[in-house]
């Protein structure tokens, strides 16, 4: 009985070790990065101009990362947008305010998602002609 249960137990520890390879393929995400040209602001926090790697690390959390300077990093927290899906392209939507960029929507997949630090910068319902720019993101 011992020895039909140790060989069970070894029969599974092969399977799935086969399988664990082809389940991480499986699993492979597209990286997401966008060139800022300007410093910006998340959550309070000033940010450089560069490269930046953006990780969803939850449904609605993002992690910004800078490509080229360690330790420059932020977490952000979004919501969704109460808009109808539109076919518009992937990008970060900056508003100026106070002399700075503060981030204030991500649209992936046609999914339109607002920081929840800056809600009252909304460009859409808010901004009443505060300047704002985008800047596409780019997927590989």
């Amino acid at each position: 009985m011992k020895r039909n249960v140790n060989a069970g137990i070894c029969t599974l520890i092969f399977v799935l070790a086969t399988l664990a390879p082809q389940y991480g393929r499986a699993q492979q995400k597209k990286i997401t990065t966008a060139n800022i040209p300007f410093e910006f602001v998340i959550g309070g926090t000033k940010l450089p101009s560069g490269e930046y790697i953006i990780d969803s690390i939850a449904p609605g959390i993002f992690l910004f990362r800078n490509k080229s300077v360690k330790n420059v990093e932020e977490q952000v927290t979004t919501l969704p947008l109460a808009t109808p899906p539109q076919d518009t392209p992937a990008k970060l939507i900056f508003v100026r305010s106070d002399n700075a960029y503060f981030l204030s929507e991500i649209c992936i997949n046609n999914n339109p998602r607002i920081l929840t630090t800056h809600y009252g910068l909304q460009t859409e319902t808010g901004s009443k002609g505060k300047e704002h720019r985008d800047v596409l993101l780019n997927e590989r």
